[in-house]
């Protein structure tokens, strides 16, 4: 069950790193806001945010499932830092940006508060429901 419910993190991993290793020019531009900047903030919000589902929904690994906040969070951290790492050592056109790791770690820090938000909403209607029936 713990490849069930972290596929799409492990999809996504995979992804990432595909894009990591794009050559430079093929990023589209723009004149207002770096695109890559903002496309490097959703990514890894949503790294972020899937492990954190997948981790807590599964019961193989019991210290992940307790742990799943911290384990997401710093490996969607350290991630971050080696697909930068990555990029300048290995893909052609590209570098380590320390703005770029800045926006993987922002991120993560929105993919966190985002699985609180929706998790804390979907407790407090699970409670309601409980007293309701009380």
């Amino acid at each position: 069950m713990f490849l069930h419910h972290n596929l799409i993190g492990i999809f996504w991993i995979l992804m990432i790193q595909l894009f990591c290793f794009m050559p430079g020019n093929e990023l589209p531009q723009s004149p207002f806001i770096s695109f890559d900047k903002v496309f490097h903030v959703f990514i890894f919000a949503f790294l972020s945010f899937q492990l954190m589902v997948g981790l807590r929904k599964q019961y193989r690994f019991k210290k992940l499932r307790y742990y799943f906040i911290r384990v997401s969070l710093g490996f969607s951290l350290l991630f971050g830092v080696y697909t930068e790492l990555m990029q300048e050592w290995f893909a052609q056109g590209r570098y380590a940006d320390r703005i770029d790791m800045l926006a993987n770690a922002i991120g993560s820090l929105l993919g966190w508060m985002l699985f609180i938000a929706i998790y804390q909403t979907e407790k407090r209607k699970k409670n309601t429901l409980n007293l309701e029936l009380i």
